[in-house]
């Protein structure tokens, strides 16, 4: 089984541009500050589902 630990980018470089700069060196998200739980949460869920749908298992 290949695990891969999330990572989700907290910033307050919410720009396009720093959005895509920060997926592009390996983030699975953004959340832009001031972070709001309700838009981390989703965030995590997000993030959880797309790895579980793409993962590997050996």
């Amino acid at each position: 089984m290949i695990i891969s630990i999330p990572i989700i980018d907290m910033t307050a470089n919410a720009f396009k541009e720093d959005i895509q700069n920060a997926l592009e060196s390996g983030m699975d998200a953004n959340v832009a500050k001031p972070v709001y739980m309700s838009v981390l949460e989703s965030a995590v869920e997000k993030v959880l589902r797309e790895k579980a749908n793409n993962s590997i298992y050996i």
